[in-house]
């Protein structure tokens, strides 16, 4: 078997999808199909094992510890926590060093009692509470990235587990498909020997139809191996870090069956389903966004107030030439500006302020109205997907294995056609793939669904 390649490495997270493996189908040997996989765990060599499944959670875990997005969201927000800091200080003091008056006639700096040497400071004061606004805002704006990282952890999740069910999907049909080339060669051998010393009623359009089943059989394998690559594909980008050594990664391989995924236990009405809603990732960052549009709003207020201005200076003079010391100045004042102008400036800039605050709340309102609609799908996606799974375990595929038989019986018998048997059998196989697309396809649903669930700084919905 040709496996793809895996780095593990330490300590999982906790993951929230809990899920453990059960037998589903019984599978054949496939070798050709199983392709390398690519991941990237950092564990120590001693871990590895050529025969480890790499299983959903595995998937998952190495996909969350090396996504570097959280990483660096991490370090977005330690950037805002620095900066909210430096926005609640004052700006720094400005120092002035002037030479005043002095005569353009001898430049002596003692002829005039007039000619100073000044040294200057002046302070300037914020309107208002603008600092402690400023820095409000920046530490509130800082706490999005918390939700945005538990957003980005749902998602990587999401998507690494629906790529992992294409994956184990398209190598599980194959199993089937690959399960059914044995006996299909085989009566294609019999038909073959039948029509060559005209046994019963053996022709050679029986001979050309089973020829055609096994070509059928080997196109349909051909395009689940493309489909395997391609997930496999998709997978490869989350488990491992791009510049990895391929020294330092290990055989890994699919698992033998499908996961079991807990179906997520929902509030029965609709205003429970929204108070969920309301705790998910994006939404508690949309809530963020209108904290921060509310201090925008209080900051465009404080522009009515006027800004202060402290100014201290010292004025040397020297002595006179006729000998009489001079007294050095000390001088002091205050200034501040006046909101003349503000029909013009700051109620503009605060009717902007609240313009933009209820824009972002539209946002909000549209985005919990998406998810609850995406909710409510795949709420009846489920409980479709789910009544297909019970008819097909309970009815189709033992209908489908019955025909089968009795087919098969009937032309070993002589007494049916050869394209009946192969029909009834490739029907069987179908059957036995469609039930293992619906139950992919509710894996699928139930991910999708936990995602929508997710709750900030919580566990899922029904764990």
């Amino acid at each position: 078997m040709h496996f793809k390649k895996l780095y593990r490495c330490g300590a999982q997270p906790q993951l929230r999808l809990r899920m453990s493996n059960i037998s589903f189908y019984s599978q054949g040997l496939y070798g050709s199909v199983r392709c390398m996989l690519g991941a990237g765990l950092l564990v120590v060599a001693s871990m590895a094992k050529a025969d480890t499944p790499l299983t959903l959670n595995d998937a998952v875990a190495i996909s969350l510890q090396n996504d570097p997005w959280l990483q660096g969201s991490l370090y977005q927000q330690q950037a805002m926590l620095e900066r909210s800091v430096a926005l609640g200080a004052l700006p720094d003091p400005r120092f002035s060093v002037t030479l005043a008056n002095l005569p353009t006639n001898t430049a002596d700096f003692n002829q005039e009692a007039m000619t100073q040497l000044k040294f200057g400071v002046t302070q300037l004061l914020p309107r208002g509470d603008t600092l402690s606004i400023k820095q409000a805002r920046q530490e509130v704006a800082a706490s999005k990235q918390s939700f945005l990282r538990d957003n980005r952890k749902a998602q990587v999740e999401r998507d690494v587990s629906l790529l992992w069910l294409d994956a184990i999907k398209a190598d599980k049909t194959a199993v089937l498909i690959e399960s059914e080339l044995p006996w299909v060669e085989k009566v294609l051998d019999v038909a073959r020997s039948n029509y060559a010393f005209g046994i019963g009623a053996a022709r050679q359009h029986d001979v050309v139809q089973a020829q055609m089943s096994v070509t059928q059989l080997q196109e349909r394998l051909l395009r689940q191996q493309q489909s395997l690559s391609a997930a496999l594909a998709g997978i490869t980008q989350w488990l491992y870090p791009a510049a990895l050594p391929a020294t330092e990664r290990f055989a890994g391989r699919l698992p033998d069956s499908l996961p079991v995924l807990e179906r997520p236990t929902l509030p029965e009405t609709d205003a429970q389903r929204m108070d969920l809603l309301r705790q998910h990732p994006l939404l508690r960052a949309a809530g963020v966004d209108q904290q921060v549009k509310a201090q925008d709003i209080a900051l465009a207020r404080e522009q009515y107030k006027p800004q202060w201005a402290v100014s201290a200076g010292y004025s040397y003079r020297d002595d006179a030439p006729n000998g009489p010391s001079r007294a050095d100045l000390f001088s002091i004042g205050i200034s501040f500006d006046l909101p003349l102008f503000a029909s013009q400036k700051q109620d503009r800039n605060v009717v902007a302020s609240i313009a933009e605050s209820e824009a972002v709340k539209t946002e909000a309102v549209l985005l919990m109205n998406q998810m609850q609609s995406a909710m409510h799908s795949e709420m009846r996606t489920l409980a479709s997907l789910e009544t297909r799974h019970r008819l097909f375990e309970r009815t189709l595929l033992a209908q489908a294995t019955s025909l089968a038989e009795l087919t098969l019986n009937a032309y070993t018998l002589d007494d049916g056609e050869i394209s009946a048997a192969l029909q009834a059998r490739v029907t069987g196989m179908n059957t036995r793939i469609a039930a293992l697309d619906i139950a992919v396809e509710r894996l699928k649903s139930i991910v999708r669904l936990n995602y929508l669930l997710t709750q900030s700084g919580a566990e899922r919905v029904g764990e």
